[in-house]
Order: structure tokens, then sequence, then C-alpha cells
């Protein structure tokens, strides 16, 4: 798994795009470069002499693309997806990557009128960065290219760090955890030529999801057939290559889910058989004595499967979050919310390990099916609008779900409430400069909640996250669940198809019935992919409190030492007002300034 990298406007040395796209899993990546612009890619190609593009992705739908392509009077002389992507783009201008089902970021060169058009997938499966340097431009799919080009100034993002500290968010917007680097946005196309940059949407997924949102099907038994048919074609889709490809089985209803489908489609689909070889590979994270593990879940998923079935799971511990953090941390680029990454970091690096290339995620489908707890305390409040009574009685069999937030938490999100104890945590004059900022999500209407997570407030930050991890091993990762003409099913269902007595992802949870214990399709608590994060900190409390007392922490401007280390004791004492998340956030900020910018100062220019 490769990126792709380059430049447009720069007074560039030879060597730049080259070392904007360097790659260790390819080596042998494309580059063209010319005067004041550059392209590299693993995935790179150039036709008639006039585009050139270089792209990081795949293109599900490619020979369907292709065929149409072809009656249109195009001509391909290779079975590689950029051939498409570059036709749709020749054919249709920006609006052919609306075209695409897959994840992709990718880069156009159009050699007539000097522009290169950036793209990244509609829900930003790939990420793709952008930076101005000088007169010019530079881009790439990692932000450590960019910053260690020589050719880009680094610094913090006071706002964004901010906003990370204050209300636990990122990834909300452009802006990145450094000073000047842009994120393209999820279903953005940008063109970049001489008069500038150009910044406009190629699709109108968004819309088209609430429009469909306005006229709900009702929920019956067809609506179950037909969700199973198209989860069924959304996982056939990820499959048509050579493998083996795993599942990341967590033991949650989506993993499961594309695990049980994987496992049917086999004993009927010769392509499919193929690319899973000749056992299902799976790969979890287990962690053994806590209330985090899965075990007995995963085992109820493994061996109920008909075909024969490789299990391989590791068992991270306190100790080895401790060994692999500054790897981590380094991996990742930008901080985040919580160490549950860890917990895929882990299974990716598993994966790799026993030579699986590509891996089925579940990843989306809390966003897309309304399955976190937050979704059920939404729906409450959508549902108190019309009935009183209909409220009381969804969350009287909503409260083991809920009673999980904790009662006071509980109590407060009801109400609306958002403060926090971090502010204190907070240097005097940062927060004097940022008081400003709010962050507030939909609080009462389950669709638009659901939007504000895919495109804003949840999906990016994880859909990062994972490509990070993805990168780092190596691995291909593919979620069905977040095929685009499966989502836009979804949103054209009822409420009921989500939530119902309490029981999130209804429709997901019916189709697969029958081809999953009722153990995991049926249970109401969730754990998913994250890791032991308060046991974890516990753990390593001595080394914490090495990292708040230290000068280097006490000279942050972001900080306020003295009540950052009296709240930590008293974290530590299981008393006060902060949780393990908060104490995380400040954890993760400070190693990543020691990472990205303590240890590297900026480069000299090249």
């Amino acid at each position: 798994m490769c990126g792709i990298a380059g430049f447009r406007g720069v007074e560039a040395d030879e060597g730049l795009a080259e070392r904007l796209g360097r790659c260790p899993f390819h080596p042998s990546a494309k580059v063209f470069q010319g005067e004041r612009f550059g392209l590299a890619g693993a995935i790179a190609g150039r036709v008639a002499g006039r585009f050139e593009i270089a792209l990081d992705g795949e293109v599900y739908n490619r020979v369907v693309l292709r065929s149409r392509l072809t009656q249109l009077g195009h001509t391909f002389t290779t079975a590689a997806d950029w051939e498409v992507v570059l036709a749709a783009f020749v054919e249709w201008g920006a609006a052919g990557f609306d075209r695409l089902n897959g994840p992709f970021a990718v880069a156009v060169r159009d050699g007539a009128t000097s522009s290169i058009t950036l793209a990244r997938d509609h829900f930003g499966i790939r990420s793709l960065y952008l930076t101005p340097s000088g007169e010019g431009w530079l881009f790439a799919t990692s932000i450590g290219p960019i910053i260690g080009s020589g050719y880009h100034d680094r610094r913090p993002n006071e706002r964004t760090i901010y906003r990370y500290l204050r209300f636990g968010v990122h990834e909300d917007g452009p802006q990145t955890f450094f000073d000047g680097v842009e994120r393209v946005g999820a279903g953005e196309a940008v063109t970049i030529t001489d008069a500038g940059v150009e910044r406009r949407p190629f699709t109108a997924i968004r819309a088209e999801l609430s429009e469909a949102a306005t006229q709900p099907r009702a929920y019956d038994a067809s609506v179950v057939r037909e969700f199973r048919s198209r989860l069924t074609e959304a996982v056939r889709l990820r499959l048509r290559t050579p493998g083996p490809v795993a599942t990341a089985l967590s033991g949650g209803i989506d993993s499961a889910a594309l695990t049980a489908v994987v496992d049917t489609l086999a004993a009927t689909d010769n392509v499919v058989t193929k690319a899973i070889g000749a056992q299902l590979n799976t790969v979890s994270a287990l962690y053994p004595s806590s209330p985090h593990d899965e075990r007995v879940h995963v085992d109820a998923v493994t061996s109920s499967r008909d075909f024969p079935v490789s299990a391989h799971s590791v068992c991270p511990t306190a100790n080895d979050f401790q060994s692999d953090l500054a790897d981590f941390v380094r991996t990742q680029e930008e901080p985040l919310v919580s160490s549950g990454p860890y917990t895929q970091y882990r299974v990716l690096r598993e994966a790799a390990a026993v030579g699986v290339p590509a891996v089925l995620e579940g990843l989306g489908g809390d966003e897309t099916l309304a399955g976190a707890e937050a979704h059920h305390l939404v729906h409450v409040r959508q549902v108190r609008q019309t009935s009183s009574l209909g409220a009381v009685t969804e969350l009287a069999r909503s409260v083991d779900v809920l009673a999980r937030r904790g009662r006071p938490r509980l109590r407060d999100r009801l109400r609306g409430h958002k403060e926090g104890p971090v502010t204190p945590l907070l240097g005097e004059r940062f927060t004097a400069r940022h008081h400003h900022e709010t962050y507030s999500a939909t609080p009462d209407d389950l669709r638009e909640r659901l939007l504000d997570d895919i495109f804003i407030g949840s999906l990016p930050a994880r859909l990062r996250y994972d490509d990070r991890n993805a990168r780092r091993f190596g691995v291909a990762t593919r979620m069905p669940l977040l095929d685009k003409d499966l989502v836009r099913f979804e949103f054209g269902l009822n409420s009921e198809a989500l939530i119902k007595d309490g029981t999130s992802k209804r429709v997901l949870r019916d189709a697969v019935s029958d081809v999953l214990p009722a153990s995991v399709v049926r249970r109401r608590d969730k754990v998913g992919l994250t890791t032991p994060q308060a046991e974890w900190l516990l753990s390593l409390q001595n080394d914490i409190r090495d990292v708040f007392v230290s000068d280097t922490f006490a000279k942050r401007p972001y900080f306020n030492q003295g009540e950052v280390l009296r709240t930590f004791e008293g974290w530590v004492k299981g008393g006060g007002s902060a949780d393990a998340h908060t104490i995380w956030r400040l954890l993760n900020l400070e190693l990543w300034l020691r990472e990205f910018f303590d240890r590297h100062p900026n480069p000299a220019p090249v």
C-alpha cells in the first residue's frame, strides 16, 4: 500500500517529487517531474503525452466503468485502475470521480492547461493533504513527507490543539495539527492553476443521503432481504483480488457480519474462494482478564463457520503499549482522542506478519447504522419531540445500554450539557486566545446526527487512524459498510431499521441472524476496537507523571502544569473530575510535540 505526492508552482530541486512520494513498500514508484511540477506514486501513468496521473486506492466498479468508457470511445492498454480513473476524468472532468466506487486519493495533471487536480473519495477513506509553499503547493497522502521536504516550515496549529484539548475533537474541518497543512475534504476536488486553488465538491452525496431520509421506506422483511443482498455485493466487490484477504474480527456485530458473509460467499463463489485462500483468516486483538476482552464472541463467530478458519490473535499488554508508543505516535502523525487505535495498529501488524495483504473491516457501521451509545440518546430525544410516552418507553428499553455511560454523564447528555473539566488544565493565555471556539453535534435528529458523524464528528478521525496504521504495515484495508450504494440504501429506511427497543443496527442484525450465533447478533454491550485505556494509564502512571512534571511540559503554552498534576494525582487516586480520555489527550499531545517539533526542527531549505 503506497500513497501519492507531488507539487505545482514550486521552484524545486530535481529530487523533490521523488522525496515526497518515497515509500518503503513500493521502491519502484513512478515519478513525473518537469518545470515547476511533479507527481509520484506506485500506481501512476501517462496518456497521449498530455495527462499524468498518480492514484492511491482501488476502484471496485472498474469493470462496469471500463465498459461504459469503451462505448464512449476510450481505449485501454492495461487492466490497471489508473487508466479507468483517468479516462473518467477526461470524459467527465472532476464529476467523473463521483462515478467511482472505492477508496482513492488521486492527482491528475493536464499538460494542456498545466493544472493539477486532486480528489479524495466520497467518505475520505484515503488521506490527502495540501499546503502552500512559496508561490506553489505541495501535496501528499501523508503529512511527514510535506513537513520533511525542506519546502514547508512546520508549526503547531494552536486552534486545532485547543479544540482537541477542550472538546476532544479533531478532523472536523480542513485544518490539521500542523499549521498551514490542510486535508483535502471527503468528496472534494481541488484544482491548482497559476490563478490559485479552487476547491469544490465533486459529489452531492451528503445532500442525496439527507434527501433519501425525507421519504423513508417502511421496515419489513423485504428491506432485510435487500439489505443482505446489497451487503453481500459490497463484500464481493472487495474480494475481487488475489488473496489472502482476512477479516479484522473484534467480536462486534459489524466485523462478525462481514466474516459470516465471506463464509457464505466462499461456498458458492470461486472468485471469493480464490481471494481468501484455503482458509478464512481472521485477525483479532484480545485482552484477557479485562472487561474489554472479546474472546468469547470472537470464538463464537469463528467456531460457527462452515469454511475452514485460521484465527490469528494478539494480546497486547500495557508494556507492549509503552514499547510501541513512540512508533504509534509517529505513525499517526497527529494526536488521537483515545488510545483505541492502538488495537487496530496491532491487528494490522499481525496481519502483515502472517502474510495477509488485505483486511476487511467493519469500520463505518457505527456512523451509518447508529451503533454508538450516543445515538441512543439522540434517538430518545427525537422520539420525545412527538411522544413523551414513546420516549419514556424507548429510554426504559435502552437503560442497560445507556447505563454504561454512567449516570452523571447520562444526565448531562440528556440535558444537552457539554462542559467538562478540561479548561482549568489549559494555559491561561492559550485559553484566552481561543475561548470563542465552540463545538456541538446535532442533539435530537438521528439522521442529521449520522450525517454529522459521517462527514465531520466521528468517521473522519477513525478513517485517518485506519489509513495511518494501514500504511505503516503495508496492509490494504477494505470497508464494505462504507460502500456508497449501501449507505444510500440505509438512509432511505426509517428509524426502526436503525434503533428499536434499545437495540442498534437492527437491519444489520436481522440480515445476518441466520448465519451468526444469537449471542453475537443480540448482544447489547459494545466494546469494538479499543484498549483497556484506563487500566493501562494507571499501570504506566510513573512514566506519565515524569512527562507531566518535566520542564518541557512546563514550558508549553498549552498547559497549566500545576493543575494538570493535581488533576492527574486525583485521577490516579480514583477521585476528581477528569477521566482517562482527558489524561490521554494531555499525554498524547505532549508526546506528539516532542516527536514532530522537539526532535525534528525545521530542516534547512534544499
